[in-house]
């Protein structure tokens, strides 16, 4: 594949476990998620990737309805510091062509707004969007010369600007599957970690709500809450152009699980996306 093809493994905008920070979660949502170079040598010169499509998402993390939404990227190289802009969430990577990734991280927090809850959890507060920052690091192992075979392990740190929100903990495993000079698969695996009140800001519910809905109060503590893995993919019809596609699927962990807004919904989530790239 030609030095000017560089994919990032996560491609979306908008609320949902799959991007929350992590999709960049992240995670996608959720992420909702890493960015993988070929590391063919694109020290040097400006070069990058914009590409734009479609997804289908939760409508809110622990949702079981989903709903269409646009995704967008642009991930541009210049003189060995690349710069990563994945739905709300801005990366800028200073390892350059070595074998270390590391940088900061600038985000959007998912929501939970009216108009995406669904029965019950209508009557829960909404959660309004918030700034998150943070950072990332991460080292490539192995592989041939055009990346295939290459192993990246990663981890990313993001704190919400409202510290009653409080932080979440991301590490990941990508390896390339395939690479060749047209096409390629990455596959990945990740686990997230949230801080008691990170948690409680999305999966908790007090005693006034527990009132006006009829669910549980419900108060969890921090650790281990999402485990997701995801396959992406994609393929150059010409020099600029191509397709790029995206299919995640993961499940709540720990006390993110035990929540009466995950039981009212579903414990498993997932993340479907495809769009076309233009690279240069």
């Amino acid at each position: 594949m030609k030095s000017t093809l560089f994919i990032p493994t996560l491609l979306m905008c908008g609320a949902g476990p799959a991007l929350a920070q992590s999709l960049d979660n992240s995670t996608a949502a959720n992420v909702p998620a890493p960015l993988v170079d070929t590391g063919e040598g694109s020290g040097s010169g400006f070069h990058g990737i914009v590409a734009i499509g479609g997804a289908e998402a939760p409508r809110y993390d622990g949702a079981k309805q989903y709903k269409p939404m646009p995704f967008g990227l642009i991930d541009v190289k210049y003189h060995g510091v690349e710069l990563g802009v994945v739905g709300t969430t801005l990366k800028v990577n200073f390892g350059g062509d070595s074998h270390f990734e590391y940088g900061p991280l600038f985000g959007l927090s998912s929501s939970r707004t009216n108009s995406d809850a669904v029965g019950v959890i209508k009557l829960l507060n909404p959660i309004s969007t918030s700034e998150n920052v943070g950072a990332f690091v991460g080292y490539r192992f192995g592989g041939n010369e055009s990346g295939q075979g290459r192993l990246l392990v990663s981890a990313k740190f993001l704190q919400d600007v409202k510290s009653s929100r409080g932080f979440s903990f991301e590490p990941s495993l990508n390896y390339v599957l395939i690479r060749q000079e047209r096409g390629f698969v990455n596959l990945d695996l990740s686990t997230k970690i949230d801080s008691a009140k990170q948690n409680r800001t999305y999966f908790g519910i007090t005693d006034a709500e527990a009132a006006a809905s009829g669910l549980a109060s419900y108060r969890p503590g921090g650790g281990l809450s999402e485990v997701s893995g995801g396959i992406t993919g994609g393929y150059e019809l010409s020099r600029h152009w191509g397709l790029v596609g995206r299919v995640q699927g993961g499940t709540y962990v720990g006390d993110a699980s035990k929540s009466p807004i995950v039981k009212n919904g579903s414990k498993s989530f997932g993340l479907f996306a495809a769009g076309v790239s233009y690279s240069f």
